[in-house]
């Protein structure tokens, strides 16, 4: 048997102390873009808030000093900051930071933010699941960074990336730079990462070059795995000659000379 429809619905009389609803207000309920799918959306928005609620309470309860997180300056800009301290009787925490300070001999410093335990879990993106979240994206042990890109492009928008590198290297993570550019060496490639705001946390230098990956570098150690002696080196700078040198290939023939002149061959 099918449900009574709106126009087929019995109706009580009014003098039975019953009022009448409207039959626009009854279509409605049975209507998908009435009030009973409202009402379900509104249930299921609820729903939403409440679960929320519930993961921001929970990762507050959890969260404790030296934690990571995601933290905005007042300026909105997302930084990864360091739980200091937590106040759980007042609600708030404070936290570390470094931002990048020409004035400072090492290039950045070291700033402290104090905000509500509830705003901090707000900036958390828990509400995203398919967003790595800082917690995250600090628990790997190795980080690879791509570092091709034109100087005009490190200098609007890298600021925050080399402030997050550095930090992982403060972690002691294990951080990797790579670049396909073969006219570098890794040694002549630290420097420009140092120029560019990378602190390699008192690493020595020879620790910061086995961080380097270049294609120059690579090169080099698949001709002395393959037992090349005397390869024939196409190339317009000294990088890859540099790492051959350091790889024990030392009697190639190149299309440059040490020195970085065209060779006179050619």
């Amino acid at each position: 048997h099918l449900p009574p429809t709106p126009a087929t619905m019995p109706r009580l009389p009014s003098s039975a102390g019953y009022r009448e609803a409207p039959s626009a207000e009854v279509h409605d309920i049975f209507s998908p873009s009435g009030t009973y799918a409202a009402r379900r959306q509104t249930c299921k928005s609820d729903y939403y808030d409440f679960s929320l609620a519930s993961q921001r309470s929970q990762w507050i309860s959890e969260l404790c000093p030296g934690q990571t997180v995601r933290y905005e300056r007042c300026s909105g800009e997302p930084v990864v900051a360091k739980v200091k301290t937590i106040a759980r009787e007042e609600g708030t925490c404070a936290v570390e930071y470094t931002v990048k300070d020409s004035r400072n001999a090492r290039g950045y410093q070291l700033r402290t933010g104090h905000i509500l335990l509830h705003n901090l879990a707000e900036m958390q993106n828990l509400d995203e699941p398919d967003v790595l979240t800082c917690d995250g994206f600090l628990g790997f042990d190795t980080y690879v960074f791509d570092w091709d890109h034109e100087d005009h492009e490190m200098q609007s928008s890298a600021e925050t990336a080399v402030a997050t590198m550095n930090h992982l290297i403060n972690l002691e993570k294990r951080v990797l730079f790579a670049t396909n550019d073969s006219n570098m060496s890794r040694a002549k490639f630290v420097k420009k990462l140092e120029i560019s705001g990378i602190s390699f946390a008192g690493k020595s230098f020879d620790e910061k070059v086995q961080m380097v990956i270049s294609s120059s570098y690579t090169t080099a150690a698949w001709l002395r795995s393959k037992g090349f002696r005397r390869p024939f080196l196409i190339t317009s700078d000294v990088g890859l000659l540099h790492e051959c040198r350091g790889a024990g290939i030392t009697e190639y023939f190149a299309t440059v000379t040490d020195a970085g002149d065209v060779a006179p061959e050619f």
